[in-house]
């Protein structure tokens, strides 16, 4: 019998202040076990906002994140949202620590698949490299 396909998932998670980097190979794994549920936790506290350089259009069932200024310069590009990714946008139009955003999603939305918190950290993570969410420093 087949097994069920998924969505192939890959997050990129932040390593955490005074985490090397070359060291994690060594580590055993309980040892690496808990380096990821510190680095996690640190990655939850992070406060985010949206770029003030974006404006949201909505286009009938979607939304689109448009830059201006010098992000369109460097963009060259926009973004198309769905009603969860739209969801998220709007959470972080004031600032807001990811773990706050991650509990409003899990009330907001149903979660079968049990995908939620890691499509929202990706989406997170995704958005700040590009210069969509800003980091509160």
């Amino acid at each position: 019998m087949k097994s069920v396909f998924t969505k192939p998932v890959a997050h990129f998670i932040p390593l955490a202040e005074g985490v090397n980097a070359t060291t994690l190979s060594l580590l055993s794994l309980e040892e690496l076990a808990e380096v990821v549920c510190r680095c996690k936790e640190a990655e939850a506290q992070r406060i985010y906002h949206t770029n003030p350089d974006v404006i949201v259009r909505e286009i009938g069932d979607q939304w689109v994140l448009v830059p201006t200024g010098n992000l369109a310069q460097q963009f060259n590009g926009m973004i198309s949202l769905n009603i969860f990714s739209h969801f998220v946008w709007q959470q972080f139009e004031k600032p807001h620590k990811a773990a706050d955003v991650l509990q409003a999603a899990r009330t907001q939305f149903d979660d079968p698949e049990h995908m939620l918190d890691v499509q929202v950290r990706k989406l997170i993570s995704d958005f700040a490299r590009m210069g969509l969410f800003l980091k509160n420093e």
